[in-house]
């Protein structure tokens, strides 16, 4: 049996528990914003996917597909929205590619816009495409910065209300 030197394990789960603490909406709504600020396109939005006790799964932001690029242009620009996968995509997209067995049952997503690297007030839920997407890949909430605040939803929720929104139901 080795010896068990306390003062450095202590120190160790002190930090364990320091880091879990931080991985809450806050800390996700300033990872989102950075992830955001790197899209290409002229309407910047960045997701994070997150575990309370283990950090980061994935992020993504929006972007044209895999080989195509934005030329900037006016044509490109109104047909970005289109043609671009939204960060929601691209997030759920590579959680599943890094991690082929891993549930998102309990992991979180936190959506936000970027104008000059800050976050700005997100609009009500609209994009069906992404909340279908959301609520098949079974994460547990999801997060928008919105005027009063950050406001979790529950998958099923942001999904109705998406639906509703579009005059879908």
């Amino acid at each position: 049996m080795g010896f068990v030197n306390w003062s450095t394990l202590l120190k160790k789960q002190k930090k364990e528990i320091k880091l879990k603490k931080m991985f809450d909406e806050n800390w996700a709504l300033l990872e989102a914003t950075k992830i955001a600020s790197e899209s290409p396109c002229q309407s910047k939005r960045g997701v994070i996917i997150w575990h309370r006790e283990h950090g980061i799964v994935s992020g993504g932001y929006n972007n044209q597909p895999l080989g195509f690029t934005c030329d900037g242009s006016e044509k490109c620009r109104c047909n970005c929205a289109k043609t671009a996968v939204h960060a929601e995509q691209a997030a759920l997209i590579k959680a599943i590619s890094v991690e082929k067995n891993f549930s998102l049952s309990e992991c979180e997503m936190l959506h936000v816009k970027s104008v000059e690297g800050e976050a700005v007030f997100s609009e009500k839920p609209r994009c069906w495409q992404c909340s279908k997407l959301i609520l098949e890949a079974g994460l547990d909430k999801m997060w928008l910065y919105l005027e009063s605040g950050l406001k979790s939803y529950s998958v099923e929720d942001f999904h109705r209300i998406t639906l509703e929104n579009n005059n879908l139901l």
